[in-house]
Parts: structure tokens; C-alpha cells; sequence
């Protein structure tokens, strides 16, 4: 745990060794740190927030991959921008608006889609990412980016690889001929999803995590979208 001042760290590291709690919370209330500020962007990759107190805690921009969350007992007050996926490429929390930028920018749908796959492995599937879910949804043009998106998000929830792997290799694959022929298999998966979603058991595996409701909207986001040919133009 980072400490304020060199002056301090001796006393306050006793403190935190000789505690007869282990849990996140109580240490952070014996080192003196300020849980609305002492938090924002930082570097918890792993720590065990289990029976944790965080209803003053701010983890804007925080990095929390592989954090455990399981048994929490209040949540934080904000998780901007904080990373909770399973990616470990080198990006913070401050990167999110940026690739989100790349996500509805004009750029071609695979370099698109490569942003949004960067966002999904390391944010996650939450709140935020299924808001930009939706934006792409409701704005983008073309076919494959919508279904790829779609698709990617809903794949890495229910961590399907092999699907996961395909969004990937037409993004790679970019203006081929080959990805025309794939557009019968993404409907599928769309459909597939559809159903798999509408039974599916949300489970809150984290603060902000993504519930029936946020699917709902994506679902109908999707379902809304004209489902027409690829337009050229776009793809």
C-alpha cells in the first residue's frame, strides 16, 4: 500500500502489519490514507476487496484487474473508468475515453472494432462499455461492426473463445471478400445470443456490472438497426 510521506511509513507500516484484520477497508482506515482520493488511477491488479466497507471509496480510473469483489458488503461511490476485465495489455483507466473516441470515429470497421475488443478485455462487460455498445449500435452504418461488437460483447461475458476469435480474424481480415461469406454465421450468433441472454442468470460479479435491464437496451439497440447488406462504403 502506497503511504503519503517517507516520515510516516515506519509507524504506519507497524500499524498495518501487527492489524488483526486482513480486510481491504480497515487497513486502508489504519494507514491514514483518504479512500475519496488516495484511490483514483490506482494500481490494485488483484487485491482482495472481500468484506470490504467502500461507500467512500473513489476507484475513478483505478486499475482492478483480478480483483476479488466477492463478499463485498458496501459499494464504492464511483468506478469511472476503472478497469475490472481480464485483459492485461498496457493501458489505464485514464485510456477509456480515447479508444471509445476510435470506436465511433470514422476509421475503418476493423480498427474500430480492435479499440472496442481492447476496451472489453480490460474494462470489461459493465455499464459503461454497454452504453458504448449502444452508441455503436444506434450510429455506426455498417453491418460488420454492429454484428462484431455485438457479438464480441456478448462472447467475452459468456467467454466464448472460439466466437471471441472469429470477431477478431474479420476485423484482421478488414475489406476481404471472405468476411461477406461470414455474415450468415454472425446472424446466428446474434440470435444465439439473444435467446442465451434472455435466460441467462446475471450474477454481479462487480460494482457496475451489467444486468438484464443494460441487455434489454442493447437488444433493442441491435434489433432497431436495419438489417440490410453491407454498405461498402463503410466496411
Amino acid at each position: 500500500m502506497k503511504l503519503k510521506t517517507n516520515d510516516n511509513f515506519t509507524g504506519v507500516a507497524s500499524k498495518v502489519a501487527s492489524s488483526d484484520s486482513d480486510i481491504f477497508s480497515d487497513l486502508v482506515e489504519i494507514s491514514g490514507l483518504n479512500p475519496a482520493t488516495d484511490f483514483r488511477g490506482a494500481r490494485l491488479n488483484g487485491v482482495d476487496l472481500g468484506e470490504s466497507h467502500l461507500e467512500s471509496f473513489n476507484f475513478d480510473l483505478a486499475d482492478l484487474r483480478g480483483a476479488n469483489w466477492r463478499g463485498l458488503l458496501t459499494e464504492p461511490s464511483s468506478t469511472t473508468h476503472c478497469l475490472r476485465g481480464n485483459g492485461e495489455d498496457n493501458v489505464s483507466g485514464a485510456d477509456f475515453p480515447q479508444l471509445s473516441a476510435v470506436c465511433v470515429s470514422r476509421e475503418n470497421w476493423g480498427e474500430r472494432f480492435l479499440a472496442f475488443k481492447l476496451i472489453i478485455d480490460n474494462w470489461g462487460e459493465n455499464t459503461e462499455t454497454a452504453d458504448l455498445l449502444v452508441n455503436i449500435l444506434k450510429t455506426d452504418k455498417g453491418t460488420y461492426l454492429r454484428l462484431c461488437t455485438f457479438i464480441y460483447f456478448c462472447a467475452s461475458y459468456a467467454r466464448d473463445e472460439k466466437m471471441m476469435n472469429r470477431c477478431i480474424e474479420m476485423a484482421k481480415a478488414g475489406r476481404s471478400q471472405t468476411n461477406m461469406f461470414r455474415l450468415k454465421t454472425l446472424r446466428k450468433a446474434v440470435r444465439d445470443y439473444s435467446k442465451y441472454f434472455e435466460s441467462v442468470n446475471f450474477e454481479k460479479r462487480y460494482p457496475g456490472d451489467i444486468d438484464r435491464v443494460h441487455f434489454t437496451r442493447i437488444q433493442y439497440a441491435m434489433d432497431t438497426v436495419e438489417d440490410r447488406e453491407p454498405d461498402r462504403r463503410f466496411i
